[in-house]
């Protein structure tokens, strides 16, 4: 009788060890999991960071180059110069503008070098500046041309290293930013 008490219970330990086993394994894969989503957002984190210091830098170098040649400005902001020296594509005004195509090489080779840089000296460009009028003249803006001694200068990041589709909209736009120009007497300051 006991022989067959024990040939029913055989087996009925296993049932717990397989439940813990899959347990086990349901909390190892919910860690790796999050332990490659937290290295991917720390991916993600340094490329934005990055991306940014490059167009900061170009941001610098924009204040040096606008700032120097600040007789230049009317030239730069011109209808036959603007869709060269603003690769916005509409104005502070609203108004559309023929913004450069990045990715049409020809269409950059026409383009001023010197609206180019090269941050750590591979010889590929790293960042491009632009400029843009104010709005400055009132009720009908004329970007075309600058009333006030200041303008509004950029750099955006265009080193392919760094380009990567935003991960909210899919495009493959690089981040910028833009500060202020201010021509002072002699001197031009950045704000």
């Amino acid at each position: 009788m006991v022989c067959q008490a024990r040939k029913n219970e055989r087996g009925s330990a296993l049932l717990p060890v397989m439940l813990l086993g899959v347990a086990g394994l349901a909390v190892s894969a919910g860690l790796l999991a999050h332990s490659g989503s937290e290295s991917e957002r720390a991916r993600r984190t340094f490329k934005a960071k990055e991306t940014l210091s490059c167009a900061e830098s170009g941001l610098q170098y924009a204040r040096l180059f606008f700032g120097r040649n600040y007789p230049l400005w009317d030239t730069y902001l011109s209808a036959a110069n603007i869709a060269k020296y603003n690769i916005m594509t509409t104005n502070v005004a609203g108004s559309a503008l023929a913004a450069a195509d990045l990715t049409n090489t020809s269409e950059v080779a026409a383009m001023p070098q010197e609206l180019f840089g090269d941050i750590d000296g591979d010889g590929v460009n790293d960042f491009q500046i632009y400029m843009r009028d104010d709005v400055d003249e009132f009720p009908d803006n004329d970007p075309t041309k600058d009333n006030n001694q200041r303008v509004i200068i950029g750099a955006t990041c265009i080193t392919k290293r760094l380009q990567a589709a935003n991960e909210f909209t899919g495009s493959m736009a690089m981040p910028g930013v833009e500060a202020i120009l201010v021509y002072a007497s002699e001197s031009a300051t950045g704000q």
